[in-house]
């Protein structure tokens, strides 16, 4: 909905502005078509009826319409249901999965599992001083 009222009020304000003009002086617009505004009024007018009763002319682009207005309309639902899981799952204490069962490999109570011959350096030879 965003977008159309945005369209529209950007057609309006295009339609406000001046006409152009051209370098030479003159007026910039080919051949003298001067459209004033209730003829534009008109028109839209004229298109949005032709536009409304599309339905009776072309059923089937009226089905295929609802058909794409509803999928949008279930992908918008189902976007918003994850965002809210996503910021309750925010708001909600911090809690680890379960480690998955394995009888050979107990849970360490840490992630600091190196003992202390684990941290010494490794030997180096007479030769690899550089």
């Amino acid at each position: 909905m965003f977008l159309i009222r945005t369209a529209f009020w950007l057609s309006v304000v295009i339609l406000l502005l001046p006409a152009e003009r051209a370098t030479d002086g003159t007026d910039g617009q080919q051949g003298n078509t001067q459209i004033s505004a209730g003829e534009v009024f008109a028109a839209a007018r004229a298109t949005l009826s032709d536009v409304s009763s599309i339905c009776e002319r072309s059923p089937e682009v009226c089905v295929a319409g609802r058909a794409a207005a509803e999928t949008f309309t279930n992908k918008a639902r189902y976007g918003a249901q994850l965002l809210m899981d996503y910021v309750a799952e925010e708001g909600a204490p911090a809690t680890s999965p379960a480690p998955a069962s394995n009888a050979s490999f107990p849970a360490p109570s840490s992630q600091n599992t190196l003992s202390q011959s684990d941290l010494q350096p490794g030997w180096e030879g007479p030769g690899n001083n550089v």
